[in-house]
């Protein structure tokens, strides 16, 4: 079960401590190398995801597989530390957050206000079950 999350940027993420407990979902754009992501025993799942104006340019494909694994990591019978990355860590890895926070009712650390807001509305419109 998810139990708490955080979002950043990818040179954030590779500062912070992984550990057994942390899945961690990347946001790549298309094309892009993975993202160099923190070593961690659990699991990390990327997608690939342009940072987008509007819903018209979503790779719903993507997005569909993120929450799918989203609602795996809740789920499951261990406690689930949820690390939501992308390259910036202002955009997508935002909306993601704060998608999750409704979803799960979690706090999340940071600042939102740059969430990306077309993306924020298609996964609200996804919103799964808990």
């Amino acid at each position: 079960m998810i139990v708490e999350q955080t979002f950043c940027g990818e040179l954030l993420a590779r500062a912070l401590p992984g550990g057994e407990d942390v899945a961690i979902l990347a946001i790549r754009a298309p094309g892009a190398a993975p993202l160099r992501l923190p070593k961690t025993n659990y699991v990390a799942f990327q997608i690939e995801l342009p940072d987008i104006a509007s819903t018209q340019e979503l790779h719903e494909a993507h997005v569909r597989k993120a929450l799918r694994w989203l609602r795996n990591m809740n789920s499951a019978q261990r406690r689930v530390r949820l690390m939501i990355v992308c390259e910036a860590g202002r955009s997508r890895s935002a909306a993601f957050a704060e998608f999750v926070s409704e979803w799960l009712g979690l706090p999340h650390k940071g600042d939102t206000s740059e969430a990306n807001q077309a993306l924020l509305a298609y996964l609200r419109n996804q919103l799964p079950e808990s």
